[in-house]
């Protein structure tokens, strides 16, 4: 921030012009005497502190002693100025103490107002006081932080930071907090907390911005009121990066404080109990995440590179084994490595995860996507789903998770509630809203599929899967062209031979020969790099080759990848489920021991 003093205050339709020494109501001048205008200049810079009578006395009137009453009237002239009994919401009397502006304020600092640049400050409690609103703060919602360094790169640690924050305020039992899918829509949007919150419906709106110095940190947090725009609390943290896995348990820690939440000895452990040791390694876990939400291939390759760096610095460090193993699962989808080289690896860092510590929802959340995917144990995974919801209901990875399993199982109105509870706690998540357009995909409701699946691009143009899941709904309706564009749009994103699958599967079912040319090209990938058995089993079912999709779905199978419980539920393969050889293969695999 500019080091500037601010020339104006804006404050509802008002503005304090410091230069010209003069309030103005919707531009027009109001007048007032001198001493006033003093009076109101003190209480406004010092916004939210409660200023004693004394303080009052000596700063507008320092050379010179007056009573008390003339500090009343120029109050009395004051509110009456602001609207009359309206100006007793800007100026608030506190018993015995003194006076308090208590309105949010705008600080404009600069030159013109067209190219000022402007900082939202909400009005500021005093540290002694107690929360004074008429109710509780029972809900919160955590804005991104602002990354105000001229560091691009540090973009990671504000978003990784903004995350972490919202997963420990989540662990506190008498507080709901807003998902970061819903608050992430603010990001870079010029807007007050109060707006913001009253947008969310919530009580409170945590804020801040990062600093970024080198090595070092500057992070200044600030929760508003949203019913009236007071600061219930503040605080700037100088924070060293190697110290940076702390931060957010001493931020729950703070808060939880000022709004005398009840949380029990347990409950508090693992809030503030430190995710890893080392701060490179946490660094690092941060970024691994960041390029893990991008949902690119790239993206997986770096993250998984991130990850395995952070488990090499802390070896202790559960939630960087989570996100390896969750890179690695999602590496199937993409077709990028031999689901041989990749299974051990995802399984080792699952296991390794939950024994470094299982009181985290996110290590089960891991193993039970391991053994629903991997090790075909839809009972196991359960019981790992299950936990984790019992550790953090608030978790929505846990529900959405859990919701796959529960659909696997054959229990689909169970799988819809919990896809359902997904989206309540995470209503704007692109990858939970792609996921309930699976749901009804495999549903066989298609109408419902192809409508949600839109919504999620809408969201999202540049959701990969979201296009394959709505080209394959296409299919289902015969909607041929429109099944072929949706994965053309889908190639320009991002071209990978699972996507040449469906794309080949669709041109075979409308009967055009651009089936054959993609089906040519798979086969001749196999030489030298990996193309996923099941890619090439879809053209030749949509090709109505049986004995050749047969061949490859065997292969499909005996890779142990993930494509095994898809081809259970998926719909391309409908037209194969009347043959024997179909349910032979199904329930002979799926009984093996892995």
């Amino acid at each position: 921030m500019s080091s500037e003093l601010p020339q104006f205050y804006d404050f509802g339709p008002f503005r304090l012009d410091l230069t010209d020494h003069i309030l103005l109501r919707d531009g027009k001048s109001v007048s007032l005497t001198p001493k006033a205008l003093d009076t109101l200049v003190v209480l406004v810079r010092n916004k939210g502190r409660i200023l004693t009578k004394d303080q009052l006395l000596k700063t507008v009137w320092p050379e010179t002693f007056v009573e008390e009453a003339t500090l009343a009237q120029n109050i009395f002239t004051l509110r009456k100025a602001l609207g009359g009994s309206e100006g007793k919401q800007y100026i608030q009397t506190i018993p015995k103490r003194g006076y308090r502006f208590a309105a949010s304020v705008t600080e404009v600092i600069g030159g013109s107002d067209d190219e000022a640049p402007v900082v939202q400050v909400g009005a500021v409690m005093d540290r002694g006081d107690v929360v004074d609103r008429d109710t509780a703060i029972g809900s919160l919602a955590v804005l991104p932080l602002l990354n105000a360094s001229s560091d691009p790169d540090a973009e990671y640690i504000s978003d990784g930071i903004t995350e972490s924050i919202v997963n420990s305020l989540s662990l506190l039992p008498e507080l709901q907090i807003k998902a970061c899918s819903t608050v992430s829509h603010y990001k870079g949007r010029q807007i007050s907390p109060q707006e913001a919150g009253r947008e969310l419906a919530v009580d409170a709106v945590l804020v801040g911005r990062i600093l970024k110095f080198g090595e070092n940190l500057q992070i200044k947090m600030e929760l508003v009121d949203v019913t009236n725009g007071w600061q219930l609390w503040g605080e700037e943290y100088d924070q060293k990066l190697s110290d940076l896995y702390k931060f957010q348990g001493a931020v729950a820690k703070d808060i939880s404080e000022k709004l005398r939440l009840k949380v029990t000895s347990e409950e508090w452990q693992r809030i503030v109990k430190p995710r890893a040791q080392k701060g490179e390694a946490y660094q690092l876990y941060l970024r691994g995440r960041y390029c893990l939400n991008l949902r690119t291939r790239q993206g997986y390759e770096n993250a998984r590179d991130c990850f395995e760096q952070a488990i090499q610095i802390d070896s202790f460090f559960a939630l960087a084994y989570c996100g390896l193993a969750d890179t690695y699962i999602r590496y199937d989808f993409y077709g990028l490595i031999a689901p041989r080289q990749t299974i051990p690896k995802a399984r080792a860092a699952a296991v390794k995860a939950v024994e470094l510590d299982n009181e985290l929802p996110e290590t089960h959340t891991t193993m039970a996507a391991i053994k629903l995917v991997y090790n075909q144990d839809p009972l196991g995974a359960e019981r790992e789903f299950k936990l984790a919801i019992r550790l953090n209901p608030k978790y929505s990875r846990a529900h959405d998770g859990y919701a796959h399993c529960l659909l696997e199982m054959g229990r689909t109105e169970e799988s819809l509630a919990e896809c359902q509870r997904a989206l309540e706690l995470e209503p704007f998540d692109l990858e939970i809203n792609e996921h309930l357009g699976w749901y009804y995909l495999f549903a066989r409701q298609y109408d419902l599929a192809i409508t949600q699946l839109l919504k999620t691009l809408e969201m999202g143009p540049h959701v990969y899967r979201a296009r394959i899941l709505l080209g394959m709904a296409y299919v289902q309706k015969k909607w041929f062209s429109q099944a072929i564009e949706e994965f053309l749009r889908a190639e320009r994103l991002e071209k990978t031979s699972v996507l040449s699958g469906f794309l080949g599967h669709a041109y075979a079912m409308a009967g055009k020969e651009e089936a054959l040319e993609i089906l040519d090209d798979l086969l001749e990938q196999l030489n030298h790099c990996y193309v996923p058995p099941y890619s090439i089993a879809l053209i030749y079912t949509g090709l109505g080759k049986r004995d050749e999709a047969f061949e490859w779905l065997q292969k499909a199978f005996v890779e142990h990848s993930h494509w095994r419980g898809w081809l259970r539920l998926t719909p391309e393969l409908d037209s194969l489920r009347s043959d024997p050889r179909f349910t032979e293969l199904v329930h002979h695999k799926f009984k093996q021991a892995d």
